[in-house]
């Protein structure tokens, strides 16, 4: 993503602009957030992301985009040079990046410093710890990282019985939907699906209806957790 459909993403969570993506987050720290991002491309592309938000007193002032092991981070121009990203950085983004998601190294790729933006991610990625092993490229390997200002908060932000039963009665009009498919390509084509691909359509409908009442457990076992 470009740095103004992050600036764009931003504002749709500070609520600033209108909603084009699809996001689901959760919390690792008391100022930053790890989330999936869903965004259409073109019409009926949708492209999924990973990204880390990062919060300041009242609003969200930043973002990193997880490209496999490359981050790219943007923070709003009204809130740079306040230690945002720095704090955001060591306390939870990278401490999550090793320890969570087991990443043995992050990269980041500066094109120039010639500008005060690129100099500023420059210095901020020095000051955690990267190491610049290109004119361009800057590295940190996880026993390189220094975690004495680790702070991790896992929270939820948890869902409604009505959540559950919402996503239930999705998960079974998609069921319906492969099933019309799988019908409509065997009986246009005279073909059994089950030649070309195994499962087919309807025997992965069949499964999505089944499987569909075990959010019934995962809400039970939500809420017992949430008990604890």
């Amino acid at each position: 993503m470009t740095n103004e459909s992050i600036k764009e993403l931003i504002q749709q969570l500070n609520g600033t602009s209108q909603s084009v993506f699809k996001v689901y987050k959760y919390q690792i720290s008391n100022n930053v957030e790890y989330g999936k991002v869903w965004y259409e491309l073109k019409p009926t592309h949708q492209i999924e992301s990973r990204f880390f938000f990062i919060k300041g007193n009242k609003s969200y002032v930043g973002a990193i985009h997880i490209l496999k092991d490359d981050l790219h981070w943007y923070v709003l121009e009204g809130d740079r040079k306040k230690g945002y990203l720095t704090n955001a950085l060591n306390s939870a983004v990278l401490p999550f990046l090793f320890n969570k998601m087991k990443y043995e190294k992050v990269k980041i790729t500066i094109p120039s410093i010639e500008d005060n933006d690129a100099l500023a991610s420059a210095n901020v990625a020095k000051k955690v710890g990267f190491k610049n092993i290109t004119d361009f490229d800057y590295v940190l390997y996880e026993d390189q990282f220094d975690f004495t200002n680790k702070n991790l908060s896992i929270k939820y932000p948890s869902l409604l019985k009505d959540d559950y039963e919402s996503l239930q009665d999705e998960i079974k009009e998609i069921s319906t939907r492969l099933q019309q498919i799988h019908t409509q390509l065997e009986f246009s084509t005279g073909l059994k699906m089950e030649k070309y691909q195994k499962p087919s359509l309807d025997e992965i409908a069949d499964i999505l209806a089944i499987r569909r009442w075990s959010l019934e457990d995962m809400y039970h076992d939500h809420l017992m957790a949430e008990d604890d």
